[in-house]
């Protein structure tokens, strides 16, 4: 977008914060990428923006210092027009790259981008966010076995509390995320049937429309007014 901040603006901002307030936490999102693929699509000018966004993220890392716990990943991937598109895999496959004090070097595989928000808890020895809907990535703590089976057995508890209360607004029983999806689904189902009559009647009140319009009962004026 026109007004919004570059990938550098954001870049030294980042950085200034880091020499100035030393946060726990600092969330920083580089829109110049996501931007560019919007509007020009995956080509060399994505291209460009991502080597560009790469830099950046080099010197709020080198910033940053190596005590510094890192966490790397896109919320999605654009297809070669541009835009989300829809399930496609260079959409909905993004990176996560972890690294620093309290995480396990080498450990790899997929995992959902749900697990990010309760595995950033975990990191900052915080409590699970209460609607968040993954699993902490334990195999990613670089810690003991017991603490390990600590974090998961609170966050298994914080979990299906959640997933309770959210089940009953859905107008079922849901223990943990499968069954919370199976309601959902539910749910947007019995929408679309309700919704049903009322398309019906919205095409029968067009063909009507038509009919009287061409002051012809006849099949065109049916098949168009549809």
């Amino acid at each position: 977008k026109d007004d919004a901040a570059s990938d550098e603006e954001v870049g030294r901002q980042a950085i200034r914060i880091i020499r100035e307030v030393h946060p726990e936490l600092l969330v920083v999102h580089l829109p110049d990428v996501d931007n560019t693929g919007h509007v020009r699509g995956v080509g060399p000018e994505y291209r460009e923006a991502a080597e560009r966004a790469d830099a950046v993220i080099a010197r709020v890392l080198e910033e940053a210092g190596n005590d510094a716990t890192i966490i790397l990943t896109s919320d999605h991937g654009h297809i070669d027009a541009g835009g989300h598109g829809g399930a496609e895999d260079v959409v909905t496959t993004t990176p996560l790259v972890v690294g620093g004090p309290g995480t396990v070097i080498g450990a790899s595989g997929e995992v959902s981008q749900a697990d990010v928000a309760p595995t950033v808890a975990a990191l900052l020895g915080l409590s699970r966010p209460t609607h968040a809907t993954g699993t902490v990535l334990v195999g990613l703590l670089d810690t003991s076995q017991s603490s390990r089976d600590e974090i998961e057995e609170a966050h298994a508890q914080t979990a299906q509390a959640f997933f309770g209360r959210a089940g009953r607004v859905l107008g079922g029983e849901a223990h943990d995320a499968a069954s919370f999806e199976r309601l959902q689904d539910a749910k947007a189902r019995r929408s679309a049937l309700i919704r049903l009559p009322l398309v019906v009647l919205a095409l029968i009140a067009a063909a009507v429309l038509v009919m009287f319009t061409t002051r012809h009962l006849h099949g065109g004026a049916l098949i168009t007014g549809l």
